[in-house]
């Protein structure tokens, strides 16, 4: 993935983030969307079956986002499962409190109470975490530069004085990695829309909840602060974080990899080889996974090797909670734990469920199995998933799609039966 390709899906990120305000009635059942494709209360209840729309997604607590069988334009739905805008809308998404939509191919934006304040007329909206966004007027994506312009979230809107290319990212500690037309490097925008990091980089990431943001200049890559100083020097070919945030894996390009804590700030384990060395870390919490000649070891946040085996061409790890891992090979899946003992295994599909429970899939079917690899409940379903906390939603079953609990008790019958229209 490219430098630019990296700060336009930063840039998405924001629009998919689900924003959770203050709830108007505490006291009623929480709902959720399920599966994409119904809403379904804490207690069970079937609030939007499954068949009235083609998609269901969760806008904020509370409201929906509903796309039409016939069409693709989209709806709003309340946690009654009623209309609570007709839009049609060509997107929609929740962000900050804020419900931003498309319309015409330009973005507007509604308050909490889904008045418009903004018009569809901005070609990007990004939510800068003080009630307000920052927006663009002209195609982004093209490499003429574009003027960014501050909404204040009650209709006002000035101009800031930054021109950038290729759209703005994500906010993140208060900052919006963004590149400079005039220097076609990347820096930072804060709240307000002016350089708060002078934009120096050749490339930057949108920062991370450590504090860090991985970023480049012509000598390599390596982490900065949100001041925009070096936390760990640009020498490096590679740097990736780890999903918890904590750990970086350094990569050299020449069989050398760097272990770095984020909040210790300090080189925990430095690794090589004789031959190729390589880092993964996006799907583990506190740990790396990491390659030299030919043998895969999993590394713990202080730099102890936890577990080692010898590579397979496409295998991948990942986190199953605090204390597992989840090993996918081409002969199956297998829940580990961090110590590298086999718990349960192989399967032909292993989920996470929760951090104690996951829904483990074969040839005979679906099995639930705690996190120290026992079975607590063999279904007759073909998969299980998340639903809503405590139920689970199955399907393949002869009765069809339902939501169960923990001891596969039927709580809500969500579609028809297998083979019924």
């Amino acid at each position: 993935m490219n430098s630019r390709t990296k700060l336009r899906v930063a840039a998405l990120l924001l629009a998919l983030s689900l924003a959770m305000p203050g709830r108007a009635d505490p006291d009623a059942p929480r709902v959720w969307a399920v599966d994409q494709c119904v809403i379904v209360s804490e207690t069970g209840e079937v609030i939007v079956p499954e068949g009235e729309y083609a998609e269901i997604r969760t806008v904020r607590e509370g409201l929906f986002a509903a796309r039409h069988i016939e069409d693709e334009g989209w709806l709003l739905l309340d946690a009654a499962g009623e209309i609570a805008s007709e839009g049609p809308f060509e997107d929609v998404f929740g962000a900050d409190g804020w419900v931003l939509f498309r319309q015409g191919g330009l973005w507007g934006a509604m308050d909490s109470a889904l008045e418009v304040a903004y018009e569809p007329q901005y070609t990007q909206l990004v939510s800068n975490g003080e009630n307000g966004f920052l927006a663009l007027r002209t195609d982004p994506e093209d490499d003429n530069g574009d003027g960014v312009y501050r909404l204040d979230g009650h209709g006002g809107e000035v101009t800031t004085g930054a021109v950038t290319v290729y759209g703005l990212g994500e906010f993140s500690c208060g900052l919006c990695p963004a590149t400079s037309a005039g220097k076609k490097r990347y820096g930072y925008l804060d709240a307000d829309g002016l350089w708060a990091v002078s934009a120096q980089f050749g490339f930057a990431l949108g920062f991370e909840r450590c504090g860090l943001a991985v970023a480049s200049v012509d000598s390599g890559v390596g982490l900065i602060d949100t001041g925009g100083n070096w936390v760990l020097s640009p020498r490096y070919e590679t740097v990736a974080l780890s999903a918890g945030n904590v750990l970086a894996a350094a990569s050299t390009g020449t069989g050398r990899i760097i272990l770095f804590d984020t909040e210790t700030r300090e080189k925990v384990a430095d690794l090589s080889g004789s031959g190729s060395a390589y880092a993964r870390t996006e799907r583990l919490m506190d740990m790396a996974l990491i390659t030299i000649d030919g043998v895969v070891t999993l590394y713990g946040r202080t730099g102890e090797a936890l577990a080692s085996w010898q590579a397979e061409e496409g295998a991948t790890v990942s986190s199953a909670g605090p204390d597992g891992l989840i090993v996918r090979t081409d002969e199956g899946e297998w829940l580990l734990s961090t110590a590298g003992e086999v718990l349960a295994g192989p399967f032909s599909r292993i989920r996470r469920l929760d951090d104690q429970l996951f829904s483990c899939e074969d040839e005979m079917g679906c099995q639930l199995v705690n996190a120290a690899g026992e079975t607590v409940l063999a279904t007759e379903y073909e998969t299980v998933r998340r639903g809503v906390p405590g139920l689970y939603l199955a399907r393949g079953g002869e009765e069809g799609a339902a939501l169960i609990d923990r001891e596969g008790n039927i709580r809500a019958r969500i579609g028809p039966e297998d083979g019924e229209e």
